[in-house]
């Protein structure tokens, strides 16, 4: 009972309304990782690729804590040459979407597949979709199996697809005839989101469910041009509308932008929690930040441990790939004393002040309970 008192107090007191203030969002201790990172789960695993000299590609998975190795994948299976680099959700099981290849002379022939990172096993999506097995870009599930992509005879011809090893393939379809529509993310209960094409030629973005299909996020009805890029496992979803990150809850079917078309930031990533990661520009104009409710919008380079001194930061974040639930971050940052680039990840430091109020609330309820 003591326990659950400590830790409800300690909710609170992160979940308490703020005045967006940057000196009440967590600072962020900042450490490189592999160059090649491609992926973070929510058990702080990093998903790296790595060449070796003949140009071969081959994977590693390890813990963000002292590097251990807990699995990886060091060649394609039987049958196939190659494997295929792709930037997909790396589930909590350490499964993770890619393509493998044939190189047969001049024909370059590829498919999807899901690797699991643990045991170095390969599943190739079995069976044919029903418009041709020219599988692209597989993007999979954190958990729940599936493997959201696009297949086709060619590459003006690519459909959205839902694949599981239960279902098999699931054709998503599209807003409007030849719409093209583009999976961008899927969640552990197989609902999809993306982009496709609406009947005057722009795309919107869209959310996909067994009971509803594909139906267009809006805002409150009104149309929203754009995408959506990912969807946590709690249902929340974010994308860039209108030149606007947005956060849309498929529970309560509630949208709201969180940034302002001025600012021109592109949602990259969403948390259970639905903390946003978003990017603006490009190389070294790149502006990364992190959007959360009770806190609203910052630069992540302003959270840096380091960069206290805003005339003289330690680190410039230049790129941002992942945020898990625990709001660990993998991205990429310059390290201004010698400019050279680093993919990192960056972990919540815990506020001292906090810390001590939290370490003065467990000792008064120990004392009570000795009492």
């Amino acid at each position: 009972m003591i326990r659950y008192r400590i830790i409800t107090f300690t909710a609170l007191l992160w979940l308490a309304p703020a005045s967006h203030s940057r000196a009440e969002l967590p600072r962020y201790s900042v450490t490189p990782v592999r160059q090649d990172s491609l992926a973070l789960n929510n058990r702080g695993e990093i998903l790296s690729y790595v060449f070796d000299l003949t140009g071969a590609v081959s994977y590693r998975l390890e813990q963000a804590d002292g590097g251990q190795q807990t699995g990886g994948l060091n060649t394609p299976p039987a049958g196939y040459d190659g494997l295929s680099i792709n930037r997909s959700t790396l589930s909590d099981t350490g499964m993770f979407a890619l393509e493998v290849y044939r190189q047969n002379g001049p024909d370059y022939q590829s498919e999807a597949a899901i690797a699991d990172l643990r045991t170095g096993a390969v599943q190739i999506l079995t069976g044919t979709p029903v418009n041709g097995d020219d599988d692209r870009s597989p993007k999979s599930s954190n958990g729940g199996g599936y493997v959201a992509l696009q297949a086709g005879p060619d590459r003006g011809q690519l459909q959205p697809y839902l694949y599981s090893s239960a279902a098999g393939w699931l054709p998503l379809g599209n807003l409007t005839a030849g719409g093209d529509g583009r999976p961008l993310g899927v969640n552990a209960a197989g609902t999809v989101v993306g982009r496709t094409g609406n009947s005057t030629g722009q795309t919107v973005p869209f959310i996909y469910t067994d009971s509803g299909g594909m139906q267009p996020i809006t805002d409150n009805g009104t149309a929203v041009f754009g995408q959506a890029v990912a969807i946590s496992n709690s249902g929340l979803i974010t994308g860039t509308g209108n030149g606007r990150a947005f956060i849309f809850d498929s529970n309560t079917l509630e949208f709201r932008f969180v940034t302002e078309a001025a600012q021109a930031i592109r949602a990259v990533d969403i948390n259970d929690t639905g903390a946003v990661l978003g990017i603006s520009g490009s190389g070294a104009f790149a502006f990364v930040t992190l959007y959360q409710e009770d806190f609203g919008l910052a630069s992540l380079s302003s959270l840096l441990e380091g960069n206290e001194d805003p005339f003289n930061p330690a680190w410039l974040m230049k790129d941002a790939v992942d945020i898990n639930n625990n709001g660990w971050i993998l991205g990429a940052a310059q390290r201004v004393a010698d400019t050279t680039y680093h993919q990192v990840l960056l972990r919540p430091v815990p506020d001292p002040g906090l810390t001590l109020l939290l370490g003065c609330a467990a000792l008064a309820t120990l004392r009570r309970r000795r009492t």
